[in-house]
């Protein structure tokens, strides 16, 4: 019989993952993570009732360097006081809450990891995904949804501002992006829904149908080239290394790896392939420049955001990459616990296709989108490999689901 700690843990997980997705919902003016930290917190105490199974648990490598990882974010925000740069405290304080969430969120899926069941989790995630995709489809439709947003001033759709970085796959001069709040993560929410919905085909081929049509019209008006085209190149990566099972592991281990590298010779190779892949090289630059002033240890949370501010005209913003941001706010050791998070994720995947896709995925995205502040970074790479370590799938199931799907 399942304990108040277990049916707490449910609770949030599935209101968890629907944030994740459905990032700036809220529920008659509610703010839901307010809710999210409050079920959290009661989840928590109910949890460490019971001391004894807790301490019987032994940490993976993976669970270990997620908790590093988040020690060092902690850690590097001790760099804040002393830097040069004007920080903006209301910012940290906000970024500092979102990660909080995110550990929390870490903690309870290692304590109550036997509860995290695949095809549940994929259930979660496709309901998720078919009200992310029926948002996109009312905002393209020209319903108001303002009435379900946080805040009146949410993108839920982006304009194009004549320089064509803003274009659907109809053609049309506007990206949608729904309760996502960005259409880049919209896209990238719809695939991680598609991917899911192919464990479902079989046992509940209505929702898994209605998850792949709605986030397939919600990738159509999203239309980030950058998801769409790496979900390709992912998706042949992982048929090959499922296929070739003695390589399998191996190439798992090294896509991360090369991804790294890409990321960091990219700003300095600076190849021109889209247009704002020009802005990007700039902000990568300015945090390669932010980075040797503290490479052991990071400058901070949000620092790159001063900096940039500083070096740009007031430009506030983000690195648009996590590995560039992990560098000069977090610093090298956090870098280097990131890329093994990043393959620690796909060992603990090897046994299930649909998951190491999605892993890879979120990886690839990593390099041009920042991504580790999200829920669904912690969706993606704590509760999937969890749940895939239960339940391994044999190397040709893909492809019997994806007959199946046709």
């Amino acid at each position: 019989m399942r304990s108040i700690g277990d049916r707490l843990f449910l609770a949030f997980a599935t209101l968890y993952i629907f944030i994740a997705v459905n990032r700036e919902i809220s529920l008659f003016g509610v703010e839901l993570r307010y809710l999210l930290m409050g079920l959290g917190s009661v989840c928590l105490i109910f949890s460490l009732r019971d001391l004894a199974h807790i301490r019987s648990r032994h940490l993976s490598a993976l669970e270990k360097c997620l908790f590093a990882y988040f020690a060092l974010i902690a850690l590097s925000s001790f760099m804040l006081p002393i830097s040069p740069l004007e920080i903006d405290w209301t910012g940290v304080i906000n970024l500092a809450v979102v990660h909080a969430l995110n550990l929390l969120a870490v903690v309870l899926a290692v304590i109550h990891r036997d509860l995290l069941r695949l095809r549940w989790v994929a259930k979660v995630i496709c309901v998720s995904g078919l009200v992310l995709g029926m948002s996109q489809a009312a905002v393209y439709a020209g319903i108001d949804v303002s009435l379900f947003l946080q805040d009146g001033n949410v993108r839920v759709i982006a304009a194009d501002k004549g320089q064509h970085e803003h274009i659907n796959l109809f053609g049309q001069l506007f990206r949608v992006s729904g309760f996502a709040e960005d259409p880049n993560y919209a896209c990238l929410f719809n695939m991680i829904a598609i991917a899911m919905a192919l464990l479902l085909v079989r046992e509940d081929r209505l929702l898994a149908s209605a998850a792949i049509a709605f986030s397939l019209f919600g990738i159509a008006v999203a239309w980030s080239r950058t998801v769409v085209f790496g979900s390709l190149l992912v998706a042949g990566l992982i048929w090959i290394a499922f296929r070739l099972a003695r390589s399998k592991l191996s190439l798992l281990t090294a896509f991360p790896l090369l991804v790294a590298v890409v990321a960091l010779l990219l700003p300095f190779l600076h190849i021109e392939v889209l247009q704002t892949m020009t802005t990007r090289y700039t902000l990568w630059l300015n945090a390669a420049d932010l980075f040797v002033q503290s490479p052991l240890l990071g400058n901070g949370l949000t620092a790159f955001r001063s900096y940039n501010a500083l070096e740009q005209n007031g430009w506030y913003v983000h690195p648009h990459s996590s590995l560039w941001e992990t560098l000069a706010e977090f610093g090298a050791v956090a870098f280097v616990l990131l890329i093994a998070i990043y393959i620690l994720a796909l060992r603990e995947a090897q046994g299930h296709a649909v998951v190491a896709f999605c892993i890879a995925m979120t990886v690839l995205f990593s390099v041009n989108f920042d991504a580790t502040y999200l829920q669904i970074w912690i969706v993606v790479f704590a509760f999937l490999p969890l749940a895939a370590k239960q339940e391994p799938q044999a190397p040709y199931a893909l492809r019997r689901r994806l007959r199946c799907a046709a």
